[in-house]
């Protein structure tokens, strides 16, 4: 339920929070307008046709405290798309980059009013002993049963629900090593 979770992080004092969900909106093309015009855009037609949306995306986050950084996924259906979520003030969008450190195609929010970080997209998966493998570090990041799971060598996971907790714990990390140095 909604009110728990906000309540959960008001008593917890949480630095930051990673939401890996939301909602997009993909337009006819690629958006050239300026990103408040676009905002702006966007809360308007949430207001009528998803009401209820709308109502949880701003009334529940405006009970984040303000000292809490949000972090949000950009999306993953590429240039004509925007996640709903980072129309709202306060919220960072974490998009996806390629192997050669660019903007991945299927990337969405890719205006940096809403997307002010990026972070890998995709990820091999191995299999290991107990269970699978994605961040190419040694061990099992997910323990499951792996004994009907057929992985070929290229077979990957992407996107930026994958990208958004990474670049959350890079900054937590970041914060903690300035208080050591």
């Amino acid at each position: 339920h909604e009110n728990t979770l906000f309540d959960e992080i008001n008593k917890s004092k949480a630095d930051y929070l990673s939401f890996s969900f939301g909602k997009e909106i993909q337009f006819e093309k690629e958006f050239n307008a300026p990103g408040k015009v676009i905002k702006n855009g966007i809360n308007n037609w949430l207001k009528i046709y998803n009401p209820e949306f709308y109502k949880i995306i701003t009334d529940y986050f405006k009970m984040i405290p303000s000292e809490t950084r949000v972090l949000a996924s950009s999306g993953n259906n590429g240039r004509i798309a925007c996640e709903v979520l980072l129309t709202q003030n306060g919220i960072e969008g974490v998009g996806g980059l390629n192997t050669f450190g660019k903007k991945h195609i299927r990337s969405a929010s890719p205006n940096s009013i809403f997307t002010q970080h990026y972070e890998n997209f995709s990820f091999r998966v191995k299999k290991t002993i107990e269970g699978i493998n994605i961040s190419g570090l040694r061990g099992t990041d997910y323990a499951m049963d792996v004994t009907n799971v057929k992985l070929s060598p290229e077979t990957f996971i992407s996107g930026t629900s994958f990208s958004t907790p990474i670049r959350a714990a890079k900054l937590a990390l970041n914060d903690m090593m300035e208080a050591i140095l």
